[in-house]
């Protein structure tokens, strides 16, 4: 964008960043509070920020920067966390993990479409004086930062209360307490790939638990063939075309376990 901005000799440019770049939190975040980013795409975002930053540095007496940090973005065609937390409840496979007054920072698409097109309209400001409109807002000259969230903040229990509700779903949601929720977070690992290094780690990790368990992490043909779902000869031929490596191997390997016990402990 700064390439294309630079060659066209454009003005003025509205950044969608994130709020990300804060880092993961429920204290309330303003403009002006110091990003934290814990996350590859939080590190993403805040660096992008700083290119353009830059970009506006470059003629800062007649280029205009605005950054727009959203909440969780939702509305019809998002087909994101909200979508995904729809067809969860209204499959029943949704449940409170552990609170439901988690917050989730969120604004409605049509609401930050309309601030971002009020910012596009709007003249050049090089002095923000026009900043007048109660916003808590992180001004340098010619740069602004917009956090865009509903404020007070919605909870988990709001925002399932309320799809339940516009969409006539009568769905009984589980409340899993946290002492419950714990103990099995235990068993799983968050494999964060998005730098150079944490994909390196991601990697390492997964070849030593392979190695140690005798086992291939995500196996869906395996999976597929223990559950039932496709037969030996199916499994076989998938196997096929990669004879030649560790993975086509293990696929067959699979076919030769007769231990039903240590079959029946592999489906868990």
């Amino acid at each position: 964008m700064v390439a294309f901005a630079e060659k066209w000799n454009i003005k003025k440019i509205v950044f969608t960043s994130s709020i990300a770049p804060y880092g993961a939190a429920e204290e309330l975040k303003k403009e002006t509070t110091l990003p934290t980013p814990n996350t590859a795409y939080g590190i993403s975002k805040l660096v992008t920020e700083k290119i353009h930053e830059k970009w506006q540095n470059g003629d800062a007496t007649h280029r205009q920067l605005t950054i727009v940090r959203p909440g969780v973005v939702f509305g019809k065609g998002e087909n994101g966390n909200f979508t995904r937390l729809y067809w969860a409840i209204r499959g029943h496979k949704f449940a409170y993990p552990g609170r439901k007054d988690t917050i989730k920072a969120c604004i409605y698409v049509k609401e930050l479409v309309r601030f971002m097109l009020w910012k596009v309209e709007e003249g050049v400001n090089t002095n923000n004086s026009n900043n007048t409109n109660g916003a808590d807002v992180k001004s340098a000259k010619g740069v602004e930062i917009y956090n865009c969230c509903f404020e007070p903040a919605y909870t988990i229990q709001h925002i399932v209360e309320a799809m339940k509700k516009v969409t006539g779903l009568t769905q009984f949601v589980l409340d899993i307490p946290n002492w419950v929720i714990m103990p099995m977070a235990r068993g799983f690992a968050w494999l964060d790939t998005g730098t150079h290094d944490s994909l390196s780690e991601a990697s390492t990790f997964i070849v030593v638990l392979e190695k140690r368990q005798g086992l291939k992490v995500a196996c869906l043909e395996g999976i597929a063939y223990r559950q039932g779902w496709i037969t030996a000869e199916q499994l076989r031929e998938n196997a096929k075309p990669m004879l030649k490596n560790d993975y086509g191997t293990y696929l067959l390997s699979i076919l030769e376990e007769k231990d039903q016990t240590l079959k029946k402990n592999l489906e868990f």
